[in-house]
């Protein structure tokens, strides 16, 4: 088994907040829409919990709770654009890593001690990188599975379990550590029986005793699974990050609304810039993936299939906006437009039934108003974007 690292960076989006506004830190700050007392907390400092505020409080409770609590409005675009940053760190020194979410990531180590040396100096060394560049403090658990090094993660800002001692590691603490158990246990909730209450389920070390039988009839298929974690055995691979290449546009507007015709001017230059990323690549896509944010942080996604590669044209444009259309039936304002295409390839428009041949040459059959984009791309090459075309009226 190789070795495994998780690196976690708690409560993500607060570290985000009290790096840009250190003035917060150690102050009580939870996440939420602070335009509504009825919105639900999107995640809460750790100085919160002698409060008994937590993830998914109304902020009215949590207010009435405490006082000088701060309310800070959720930045997405903010949180993702920093875990990009993350990702292309590991990037840098890893070649294998997998992000589980926002701020946490599992690495792989296994191979990498000649070129990087020990795990342990490795870990302390990006851990210190990246507090001193974005000042953030990461906790980093090192184990022989994903299960333990993210355990042992929690526990601590940096700790290590040595080979050969994940049982004894894994017994003392909450049996919610195992995956399945933290499911079965949300499931429990709210029944006036509690299964785990009853047969005095409340530890790693209160499951071990139980064979595959037993735990069948809590856990059902994944009974199995069970017990192994259990045991501190865990098979799940680290799952590197997909290396399908796509193109994505997006923008935050500058102010917030529900105007159709604004709108479309957006997402149209949007795509517009897509595609001149695919044309200059020399790239065709055959779909493609169009998201919307609401003021409220509600979000919409589509994906449009096309029937050929391509490599834009008006008809997408009028599926784009009429899927735009759809969504604005929300009669919500929109903050953010996104478009990303997919399934990308440098094969070409797919050709005709009946092939064209010049001597031994194949020819690809192209329509018209992909020759006429293609010159026009020509065009704006050649005089660097000074002339502008009318794509639809010349189509």
């Amino acid at each position: 088994m190789s070795n495994i690292g998780h690196f976690n960076i708690p409560r993500f989006p607060i570290a985000l907040e009290q790096a840009l506004n250190p003035q917060i830190k150690g102050c009580p700050v939870v996440i939420a829409l602070s335009s509504s007392d009825r919105s639900k907390i999107w995640c809460a400092s750790k100085e919160t919990w002698v409060f008994g505020i937590h993830k998914g409080q109304p902020l009215a409770q949590a207010r009435a709770l405490c006082k000088d609590l701060h309310v800070i409005h959720p930045n997405p675009d903010l949180y993702r654009r920093v875990n990009r940053k993350l990702v292309e760190e590991f990037k840098k020194r890893l070649p294998l890593f997998e992000c589980e979410r926002e701020g946490k990531f599992y690495f792989d180590y296994q191979g990498m001690e000649k070129l990087s040396g020990s795990m342990d100096n490795f870990s302390l060394k990006l851990k210190k990188d990246i507090l001193k560049k974005y000042r953030l403090d990461p906790h980093i658990g090192l184990g022989e599975n994903k299960l333990v090094s993210k355990t042992a993660g929690k526990l601590s800002d940096f700790y290590k379990v040595p080979r050969g001692d994940e049982e004894k590691f894994l017994s003392p603490l909450p049996g919610d550590v195992i995956p399945p158990v933290k499911e079965e246990r949300g499931k429990q909730k709210g029944f006036i029986s509690d299964i785990f209450q009853d047969l005095s389920l409340d530890l790693v070390e209160d499951l071990s005793p139980l064979g595959v039988r037993d735990l069948s009839l809590i856990f059902g298929q994944q009974a199995d699974t069970v017990y192994e974690m259990v045991r501190g055995i865990d098979f799940r691979p680290v799952l590197p990050i997909g290396n399908a290449k796509t193109v994505l546009k997006d923008v935050i507007l500058d102010f917030e609304t529900n105007s159709l015709a604004s709108l479309s001017r957006h997402l149209l230059k949007v795509l517009e810039d897509a595609l001149k990323v695919i044309k200059e690549q020399d790239y065709y896509f055959r779909s493609l993936k169009f998201s919307l944010r609401f003021s409220d942080f509600k979000v919409r996604e589509k994906v449009i299939s096309l029937k050929t590669f391509s490599q834009g044209g008006e008809e997408l444009e009028t599926k784009l906006l009429e899927c735009l259309k759809d969504f604005l039936k929300r009669r919500v304002k929109v903050r953010y437009l996104g478009v990303e295409l997919l399934d990308l390839t440098r094969e070409g428009i797919q050709l005709d039934l009946f092939e064209n041949f010049q001597g031994n040459a194949r020819v690809k059959v192209v329509s018209e108003s992909v020759l006429i984009e293609e010159a026009l791309e020509k065009i704006n090459k050649k005089f660097k974007g000074k002339v502008n075309l009318g794509k639809r009226l010349l189509l």
